[in-house]
């Protein structure tokens, strides 16, 4: 009958709104990774030397994300790891949600398995937030040549799900 026939009408085109919405947030999501990614090799190819290069990424980087702090460290050939490169209070937000021992912790996991890590800290006292660490490999020719870390104020589950993908495909860029 004509009714039913109009119901499943209804139902059709709420149901392709639904997947044409859902698409155009997943192509969004993409774009945005996209412009990061750019941006960041553009930050990259304008850089002289090896400290300016790794600061102008975390310039570039931090502004991106709407980071709160980050740095950059590179492993030395004695085995220990200098900082290279900071963006932000990286001292005060370590001394205040992490401790030493459990950012070294976290930094030589990444280290050992080559895989980023995202690492929830304490809520701080403003509402709604729910920041934190992300420790990511700096890689070259699958090598782990340093890590750089990113205090965020918010969940990185708004970034989308591939922010994963894309924080590491910029950590082997970094390399």
């Amino acid at each position: 009958d004509i009714n039913e026939l109009a119901d499943q009408l209804q139902r059709l085109a709420e149901s392709m709104g639904a997947q044409v919405r859902a698409q155009t947030a997943r192509i969004s999501t993409k774009t945005r990774s996209l412009e990061i990614l750019y941006e960041v090799v553009a930050s990259l190819n304008t850089s002289r030397s090896r400290d300016e290069l790794l600061g102008n990424f975390l310039e570039t980087l931090v502004e991106l994300l709407d980071a709160r702090a980050a740095s950059i460290g590179l492993f030395a050939g004695s085995g220990g790891w200098q900082i290279v490169a900071s963006e932000g209070d990286m001292d005060e937000l370590l001394s205040r949600w992490v401790t030493a021992d459990h950012f070294r912790r976290i930094s030589a996991s990444v280290s050992a398995e080559g895989k980023m890590k995202i690492h929830r800290l304490e809520a701080l006292p403003e509402p709604g937030s729910s920041p934190e660490l992300i420790v990511v490999p700096i890689q070259y020719r699958e090598r782990i040549i340093g890590l750089f870390n990113v205090f965020l104020d918010r969940s990185s589950t708004e970034f989308g799900t591939d922010f994963r993908d894309l924080l590491t495909s910029v950590g082997r860029h970094v390399g």
